[in-house]
């Protein structure tokens, strides 16, 4: 049995458009694009008007950088409610 390199594929199928409606939906209100990346998964990059920069993504930040930008899950966690 041989090992199949390619097992990973990126979430490519992520939209710019799919990343500015989670902008919106997490409160930003004025950004701009900035570009994005497909290499680890979609990744997109927006700047704010005061400077900073955001990061809507599929999978986090690892590293220094993860301290430098604020991050936007691409697909909201969803929390499961209690049973009474």
């Amino acid at each position: 049995m041989s090992f199949n390199k390619n097992f990973y594929q990126p979430n490519t199928t992520a939209t710019r458009e799919m990343a500015e409606k989670r902008m919106l939906e997490t409160g930003f209100k004025s950004f701009s694009f900035k570009g994005s990346s497909f290499s680890n998964g979609a990744s997109f990059y927006f700047t704010l008007t005061d400077g900073r920069e955001v990061r809507v993504s599929d999978h986090p930040l690892t590293g220094n950088r993860a301290f430098n930008v604020l991050e936007v899950n691409l697909y909201p966690v969803k929390k499961l409610g209690l049973n009474r």
